[in-house]
This record gives C-alpha cells, sequence and structure tokens, in this order.
C-alpha cells in the first residue's frame, strides 16, 4: 500500500512544487541538480507504478496523482486516486477520483487475449457465443446465444447491474 505523506514531507514538497489544477501539470519553485525553476517537475515511470507519472525528491518517488490530491484537498487520499479517462499521466483535478481495488478492477482495458472484440463474451467450440462477468472471485455465467449482439446485450446489463464502469474493456489512451 502507498504509504501516506507526512506533514514534515508536505511542507518540503509544498515549498519545492507548485501544482496547477486545471493542467494537471507540478513545477518546480526552485533550482535542482538537474532541475530548473519553473521547469514541469517528474517523469513517466517504469516499472511498478507503469504508465503514470512521479517525481522524486531525496530518493524517495512520489505519484503525482496523490500528490495532486494532497495539493488540492490539502489531505492525503484515502485509497487509490482513479483517473477518470484511463490516462494515468493526466493529473487535472477534474480527471481525479478516489477508489479502491474493487473499482479499479472494474474499470479495466480489455484482456489482450479477447477475440470477439468485447469484454466478456466469448466464441465457444461449437461458434456460438457465452457471456459471462467475474465479480470478485466468482465468475457468473450469462448464457450462451447464437448472436453476437445479444452476447454483447447480457454483457453490459450484467455491467450495469454490477456497478462496472462505463470504460471498463475499452482499450487505454497511448500517448
Amino acid at each position: 500500500m502507498i504509504k501516506d505523506v507526512s506533514d514534515e514531507e508536505k511542507e518540503l514538497l509544498k515549498r519545492l512544487l507548485t501544482y496547477n489544477s486545471e493542467t494537471g501539470v507540478f513545477t518546480w519553485n526552485e533550482d535542482r541538480r538537474k532541475a530548473r525553476k519553473g521547469a514541469i517537475a517528474g517523469c513517466v515511470t517504469k516499472g511498478t507504478g507503469k504508465g503514470k507519472r512521479a517525481i522524486t525528491i531525496n530518493y524517495k518517488q512520489y505519484e503525482e496523482s496523490r500528490l495532486a490530491w494532497l495539493f488540492y484537498y490539502d489531505k492525503n487520499p484515502d485509497g487509490l486516486v482513479c483517473h477518470r479517462d484511463r490516462d494515468a499521466t493526466n493529473n487535472k483535478i477534474e480527471n481525479l477520483y478516489l477508489g479502491s481495488r474493487k473499482t479499479a478492477n472494474r474499470d479495466m482495458k480489455k484482456n489482450i487475449t479477447n477475440t470477439t472484440g468485447i469484454t466478456g463474451v466469448s466464441v465457444t467450440s461449437t461458434g456460438k457465443y457465452q457471456a459471462s462477468i467475474r465479480v470478485g472471485k466468482k465468475l457468473i455465467y450469462l448464457g450462451t446465444f447464437f448472436d453476437i449482439d445479444k452476447a454483447t446485450s447480457a454483457r453490459k446489463r450484467a455491467d450495469e447491474k454490477y456497478s462496472f464502469s462505463e470504460t471498463h474493456g475499452q482499450n487505454r489512451i497511448i500517448k
């Protein structure tokens, strides 16, 4: 789990950085090693936090989305900070919302092995379309259909019933 920023760290961060809630961009307030005053702070991360923006200060890495929440609301976020448009580099405050692991999973992109193009709809060995949805650890069978449109409708109804995001199963935004 991501640790909260302490009061001492918060004071340091607010002295070193400025956050523009309309653009979602952090800038430096003073010169630091390779960074210059007024320059954009942070970079896109690799590894565990892949695709997100982060800022490193005194050898500690801070996720920009969590910092944006801290700077705007003046408190540590309670839970995950999620992006409405699914672009992990867009840290405008209007694009951020608090979620949980459950809400994040319900906003996942389409699986790379998907052959029908519709999340939760697969082709059976007999050429029919099978619809299902996974809620938590439970796989719920929605039916087998001759028509892909009927299988898609069954899956969409299940998405609504179980409060899945409208963007669940769509491709991620790539910049």
